[in-house]
């Protein structure tokens, strides 16, 4: 049962891996696109990431809900059962997919965090434009208020 279990952990884990890997293929996309204000890309990247995203939760639903069956197998909280529990509990050939698809997952949600706040800086940088742009516009009298 535990092997069973730790197998299926490793499983999701490495979807988890895949997802996350696509989700920052998009963001790379994304930091592109939002430089050279391509709306329409945008917008078919973000479609993208939503249903990433969606399939994202689903796998995280489906991976604690074994968290769970393997905390209660092993009579612990399941904040307990974490990846290194697991590991020492598995096999030496799911152990190491666990560890692998580990490190893989911090890495690349590291790697998405940072290119997330990119792009969150690019988009910043656009609103304070649009919004200096519109206080410069509103300071100086409209054409059909002037006297002509």
């Amino acid at each position: 049962m535990v092997s069973k279990q730790a197998l299926y952990q490793a499983k999701l884990l490495e979807k988890q891996v895949q997802l996350y890997h696509d989700l920052n293929e998009l963001a790379k996309r994304k930091e592109k696109v939002l430089s050279l204000a391509d709306v329409e890309a945008l917008d078919d990247i973000i479609t993208a990431e939503q249903a990433l995203i969606l399939r994202a939760a689903e796998i995280e639903k489906r991976r604690f809900a074994s968290q769970r069956e393997l905390a209660i197998t092993w009579d612990l909280p399941v904040a307990k059962v974490t990846l290194d529990a697991i590991v020492e509990q598995a096999d030496e050939e799911i152990a190491t997919r666990c560890r692998q698809a580990g490190k893989e997952l911090a890495a690349i949600l590291s790697e998405l965090k940072d290119r997330n706040d990119r792009c969150h800086k690019i988009i910043k940088g656009a609103l304070d434009l649009v919004q200096h742009t519109l206080e410069k516009a509103g300071a100086e009298p409209a054409l059909v208020d002037r006297l002509v």
